[in-house]
């Protein structure tokens, strides 16, 4: 499929309290944002949330194969054209 993603460390900052949540704000440093607001349960964090959080994005390790049939990705391009075809009768839908 494609190459795989570098390891990014994200660091948040508490920005408020919300009813049920606390909302924390992406540290972007000048840079645009990668996740922006991060909503966080109140039961997950405690009775005294942190100031900043670092959340570390990374590629999931997978042992889920591909469907039956699977034969690749394909692009939106190919798929208008294949309907296409179809719409004009040059083909059927798969």
């Amino acid at each position: 499929m494609g190459d795989k993603m570098d390891q990014q460390k994200i660091t948040f900052t508490l920005e408020r309290k919300t009813k049920n949540t606390i909302r924390y704000q992406e540290e972007t440093d000048g840079n645009p944002p990668a996740i922006g607001t991060l909503y966080l349960q109140k039961w997950l964090l405690g009775e005294t949330p942190p100031v900043k959080l670092q959340v570390t994005v990374s590629e999931a390790n997978s042992t889920q194969q591909p469907p039956d049939g699977y034969i690749g990705e394909i692009t939106n391009k190919q798929v208008v054209r294949e309907v296409a075809g179809v719409a004009n009768g040059k083909g059927t839908l798969r």
